[in-house]
Parts: structure tokens; sequence; C-alpha cells
């Protein structure tokens, strides 16, 4: 086998709390994510890096991807370095074993970026996607309405802001935040809310210009998910409803849109694919890179990485765009076959801006730089494969 691999655990501290209405982070102190070096006897001297957090929630930690990575290379074997080869890989990964889509992220990502080193392509292009550069948003977790205010006014630089709810004050929490922070503001309750709950918040979101609101309820609980978007003039986006391909069917007419992780749903070969059959189905989708590496998907070839993450380049920090006041929308639509709203609705398109970098950390870690990444789909012109992206960065 010329596949060789290594993997480091990292705890890495948060300049702030980050609490969910599920939280197990650390105690919203602290989160654990393994990296990996991929090295390829075919290659001497080059080393694919990639990421994968163990979410507990989908029954994954640090030990079960150490278990598991070992059984993936050997199922893996000797790819094809090319775009074909690693979409072979992913389904042998695939069939390998069901689930641990956190220790397929990590390989799977490390493979791409190892191919996109000796091919001299970038990731977008073996990916079939496009090189168009994220913009961001911020995430702000569960706390004292007068803390995640604070917050949100540091973060008013970032043009928008995802406020995480399911607290037992989540309308107090969001006036604050609405007061300092004009910008789209998206809520995401993780499952904490109930179906009484949601109804009884839905005009005070609507009166705060919230733009959309994710996975408010428990992920089996489709009928619920239903019912609330007949009943809302906001978009629901399935979050932990929509793990792999396999919930995209079963979400037509359900949602407006689905929220696709790549250490949810085993990486990002598997995450594209995810996109494709989700705009096949007609359902809009929010993409994102839970724990990944901003520059490590740019770096193969061609993306300007920061020289504090090992690269040539510099990246900008954050600017601010104009401010939308709330209840403003712009002309782009969702291109949704499922509920009224989304055929009727228009939907918010962002330009593009990037996130500042993270301090240099030495070996694997000057790699790596916590964040996650979603992405809004609207409208595109036949042909195309371009999405609106937006990048959450967590300081550490």
């Amino acid at each position: 086998m010329s596949l060789r691999i290594r993997h480091e655990v990292l705890r890495l501290a948060l300049r702030d709390p980050f609490r969910i209405a599920r939280t197990e982070h650390g105690g919203g102190h602290a989160v654990t994510t393994v990296i990996v070096g991929l090295s390829d006897d075919r290659f001497p001297g080059l080393v694919g890096y990639g990421e994968g957090y163990p979410d507990s929630f989908y029954g994954e930690t640090p030990a079960t991807m150490a278990a598991v990575l070992p059984l993936l290379l050997e199922a893996v074997a000797e790819p094809d370095p090319s775009a074909a080869g690693l979409v072979v890989a992913g389904d042998v990964m695939a069939d390998a074993i069901r689930w641990n889509s956190a220790a397929k992220c990590a390989l799977d990502s490390a493979l791409l970026d190892l191919v996109g080193k000796a091919t001299a392509r970038p990731a977008w292009e073996l990916l079939g996607l496009s090189r168009r550069i994220p913009p961001t948003d911020f995430t702000l977790g569960l706390d004292e309405p007068a803390v995640v205010a604070e917050r949100a006014r540091r973060a008013g630089a970032f043009p928008a802001l995802k406020i995480k709810m399911g607290g037992p004050a989540d309308l107090a929490t969001l006036r604050p935040v609405r007061e300092v922070y004009e910008g789209p503001i998206r809520v995401d309750a993780n499952t904490g809310w109930t179906p009484e709950v949601a109804v009884e918040l839905l005009p005070g979101l609507v009166a705060l210009g919230v733009e959309l609101i994710e996975q408010p309820f428990p992920a089996r609980r489709l009928d619920w998910l239903a019912d609330l978007q007949q009943r809302s003039t906001l978009p629901i986006v399935a979050d932990e409803s929509c793990v792999t391909d396999e919930d995209l069917d079963g979400l037509v007419g359900v949602v407006a849109g689905v929220n696709v992780e790549l250490a949810k749903c085993g990486g990002p070969g598997p995450a594209a694919r995810m996109l494709g059959r989700a705009r096949e189905l007609g359902i809009p989708d929010l993409p994102r890179l839970h724990g990944g590496d901003v520059g490590g998907h740019r770096r193969a070839s061609g993306g300007r990485v920061p020289r504090r993450l090992g690269g040539p380049g510099r990246e900008p920090a954050p600017r601010r765009r104009p401010v939308r006041r709330p209840g403003a929308r712009s002309g782009s639509r969702l291109a949704a076959i499922g509920p009224a709203w989304a055929r009727s609705h228009p939907a918010p398109l962002m330009s593009g801006v990037r996130p500042r970098p993270l301090p240099h950390r030495e070996g694997l870690r000057a790699r790596f730089a916590q964040c996650t990444i979603s992405v809004l789909t609207c409208d595109m012109p036949p042909g195309t494969f371009e999405v609106p992206v937006s990048t959450k960065l967590r300081r550490v």
C-alpha cells in the first residue's frame, strides 16, 4: 500500500463560549477535532491534509475516528490521482463502513488536497465546483442577551450573523442583537423548539427581520417541519434532518432548504454530490464545512493562502457590506419545487468577503483554522454550479 496516514487530536479553546441547544462542545469552551496528514509513495515530499470533526450527536469521537481511519485507508488502497479517482475513493469508503462520516471527511479532504497538489489542480476544479471565494457570516452561541448583543457588536464587520436559539430567552436575545446589528440575521434552534414554541416565536422573528430558521425540531419530526413551513413566511432549513444524500428525497416539499455539512456527510466529495442531488430535487442547499479549513481546500493550487497558514499570499480582513434593513430582500430567488414559500419568496444573495486568518500554529496545527462554511443556493443560469457562500470563523 502506497498510502500512509497520521492523525492528531486537537482540543482548541474558544475565545468566547459557544453553546447550542444540544451543546456537547466541551461545555462550550473548547472544540475537539482530528486532523490528518496523508502521504503517498508515488508523490514523495507531498502531504495532503484533512480534518474531521467528531460530533458525539452522530456517535463519533476521536477514538472512533482513530479506529476507523485504518479501515478506510485499506479500502481506498491506491486511488487514481484524478477527479474520477476521488469519486471512486468516496464510493469505496461509503461501502466499507456505514456512518463514521467525520473519519471519512478527514480522509476524503486529505485525498483531495493530495491529488490537487500532485496534479497542480485546485480543489474546486477537481470537485467540479466554482472557484468563487466564499463571503462570510458569523455564528453566535447561546448566552445571556446582553452578552450575545456585545458579541454581535464585535462581529459587525461580517455581512450576516447566525444566532443560536433554543434557550429560555430567544426573542429577548434577538432584540438587543438587532439594536446593534442591522444586517441579515439567521436563527438556528438545533432541534431545541417544540411546535408550540415555534408558532409563538414566528411573529417576533418576522418583525426582527430574521432571514431563515434552521432545524427547529428533532431530526425525525419531518411532519412538524412541514407544518411549520406551511405556516411560516420564513424559510425553514433542515440540518440534523439532513445528514446524507439518503435523506434528501424525504425532504422534498417539507422544507425550503437543506444544510450540507462535510463532517456530517463524509467530506468535500460526498458534499459536492449531495449538492448536485439536492438541486436535481429542487431543494436549495446550505453546505457547511464543519471544523474544516478555509485555506486548505484552496491550497492545492491556485488559491491564495495567508502566510500564517503556510501559503504565499495575504488574506484581507472582513470588510463591511452595504447594510440591508430588516425585511429588505434582493432579487435572487430560491430555486425550490417544494413549499409554496420557496417558489414565491425572494432569497438573499451576499457579496464576497474573506475571513481573517488565524495565528500560525506549529506542525499540523499550522494547516487548520477552526471554522464553518455555509452556502445558500439561489437561482443560477442553466449549466452553472456557482453558489454564494458564507463562512463563519470562530477564532481560538
